[in-house]
């Protein structure tokens, strides 16, 4: 039987597992928080070039996943962009859901690397960020959300959201490393 030395999610490592870990390359990649953020619609290319710009000052792992979805009737949209974010949450083990939400929690900055910061320390592997569609999301996904969150009682063009989102996210690396960016 292996003696417990650090538990890590849902791991249990032993003294040599630990020291190896540690020696390795592999290591970052264990202990790695993976921020995701799935959004319906494709990004035009004067946003992407900002959302590609944080993305690429940023240390962490991010991904995003966007998709289209062609229905105009509003309930089968939100219908069908709900089971594409349903989907997409659930290839994924040991996650927390944030979702963006004009009626969620007015946060700061601050407030946010506070979120971020408890999720990597309770071991969290998959941040999630969800943006809705124009119509918002069924609450279906609203009952998965670990967490709402809003940038503010204005509604905000997806793009830009995205873009937003990825500010706040390098934001957050800049105040936990110390960098100047933050004021």
């Amino acid at each position: 039987m292996r003696k417990k030395v650090l538990e890590v999610g849902h791991e249990v490592l032993c003294f040599r597992e630990v020291k190896f870990l540690l020696k390795c390359s592999i290591y970052n990649e264990f202990i790695k928080m993976h921020i995701r953020i799935i959004a319906p619609g494709k990004m035009d290319k004067e946003f992407k070039v900002i959302f590609d710009e944080y993305l690429k000052r940023c240390k962490n792992n991010i991904e995003i996943k966007e998709f289209v979805v062609k229905e105009n009737d509003k309930n089968s949209r939100i219908k069908i962009e709900s089971e594409i974010i349903l989907n997409y949450i659930k290839n994924f083990n040991n996650v927390f859901v944030v979702l963006m939400d004009i009626g969620g929690s007015l946060v700061s900055s601050e407030d946010l690397v506070n979120i971020i910061e408890n999720q990597k320390n309770n071991s969290t592997k998959n941040l999630i960020f969800v943006i809705g569609g124009s119509y918002g999301v069924g609450e279906n996904v609203k009952n998965v959300a670990n967490l709402k969150i809003s940038f503010g009682r204005n509604t905000w063009p997806h793009n830009l959201m995205k873009v937003m989102l990825m500010e706040q996210i390098f934001r957050f690396e800049t105040i936990i490393d110390g960098r100047d960016y933050h004021h």
